[in-house]
């Protein structure tokens, strides 16, 4: 008789076969989630390549509010801007810079976009110029509603694009209602920091 004959008559054969199933299925269940893993790993590089660019986020001007009054920080920029405004366009670029040039433990910007297609010429605008930080988009009735739910201090009357500087109190501290530079916002900040 041989070995194998033996092994299966004392019952030792079927603990092996349970042995090497079991190893089997270890082994696969091993193998997916190795692949599952690096899928993974893939998709969250891909996502983080992704987010190199900012994110667009769909608010209610009373989110915007919120927003501006739960982080508080020395100095808030506010930008409002729409995607058929060419000025608004043009200065994209220079928010881009004052954004990687300022001291973000100190200045925070928030780019609220309004009156445009936020899934077609918004998106497009924000990966043509890798916009870093988040654009807000915001159904707002009317600039006094955005005025309003932020509690700015303000004579805006819609005209775009329009930029506000706020100190850690949330009081004006300049407002352009023109297309501007970073240079500017540097500069004002700056000078009111000092």
């Amino acid at each position: 008789m041989s070995s194998r004959q033996d092994l299966r008559k004392t019952g030792c054969g079927r603990s092996l076969r349970f042995c090497r199933n079991f190893l089997v299925g270890l082994y696969i269940g091993i193998a997916v989630l190795f692949v599952s893993c690096h899928q993974q790993a893939r998709t969250s590089s891909s996502n983080a390549e992704k987010l190199a660019v900012g994110e667009l986020v769909r608010t209610s001007p009373e989110e915007l509010g919120k927003l501006l009054k739960s982080q508080p920080s020395d100095f808030t920029v506010i930008n409002v801007w729409a995607t058929w405004c060419p000025p608004c366009v043009h200065e994209i670029p220079e928010f881009v810079r004052f954004y990687q040039s300022a001291d973000k433990t100190k200045v925070r910007l928030i780019s609220v976009v309004v009156m445009s297609d936020p899934d077609g010429a918004v998106k497009a605008l924000m990966e043509k110029h890798q916009v870093p930080f988040p654009v807000y988009f915001a159904a707002i009735g009317s600039p006094d509603e955005l005025v309003y739910v932020l509690g700015l201090e303000t004579s805006w009357d819609g005209a775009l694009p329009a930029t506000f500087v706020l100190n850690k109190e949330l009081k004006m501290v300049k407002e352009w209602f023109e297309e501007i530079t970073a240079d500017e916002l540097l500069k004002t900040i700056e000078s009111t920091a000092n």
